[in-house]
């Protein structure tokens, strides 16, 4: 009975290190074709982070968003103007009074939303470089037309937007999900754990 009962507490720790834990950093694109701009400028960017869960205090999502690399870049056809990556910024998240957000990673998606109940607040994820001449940022206001969306600005003189509606999330879609064969391997070791002492008990 003993060595069932050992067998099974391996099984369940297995599989729980499965769902909680990714086992390598997932990277997390954004397209060009994601979004409609006017002109010819786009964006395209990329984050990476091996963490994945739900965060919804400003503290938890700027601790999660520490922990990224990014980078994202303004093109005008296929010439790239400017790039702004981890190496030379760092994520800030503003808030005004009242509002909240919510950053839900996944598998399959990296999704960041704002929550601005009270009229006329904001909520802003915001990337400069070091001499403020490029800024990528999301946002979303609780204003009189109610507006949200992306966009990357260069020298005062490019820049490219996406217009989102109110309420819209941020979101990334993984360039791909696919665990490493390790990870597998003790998930369903830990699942064939289960079923044997299971039958063994019975």
């Amino acid at each position: 009975m003993k060595k069932i009962k050992l067998f099974s507490k391996f099984a369940l720790v297995a599989a729980a290190i499965f769902v909680g834990s990714p086992v390598a950093a997932q990277t997390y694109q954004l397209n060009a074709n994601d979004y409609s701009y006017s002109g010819s400028t786009r964006i395209e960017g990329y984050i990476s982070t091996n963490l994945i869960g739900s965060f919804t205090t400003q503290s938890e999502v700027e601790n999660a968003l520490s922990q990224t690399t990014f980078g994202f870049a303004l093109f005008d056809g296929s010439t790239k103007l400017s790039e702004i990556t981890s190496a030379d910024s760092a994520w800030q998240l503003v808030l005004g009074v009242g509002a909240g957000v919510n950053l839900t990673i996944t598998d399959t998606a990296f999704s960041l939303n704002f929550l601005t109940p009270i009229e006329y607040t904001e909520g802003r994820l915001l990337l400069q470089s070091a001499d403020l001449l490029t800024v990528f940022q999301f946002s979303q206001m609780n204003n009189v037309t109610d507006n949200a969306g992306s966009g990357f600005g260069y020298n005062a003189v490019y820049s490219a937007s996406h217009a989102a509606n109110y309420g819209d999330t941020f979101t990334l879609n993984a360039a791909s999900a696919v665990p490493e064969p390790g990870t597998y391997s003790m998930f369903v070791l830990g699942l064939l754990g289960l079923v044997a002492g299971r039958r063994k008990l019975k």
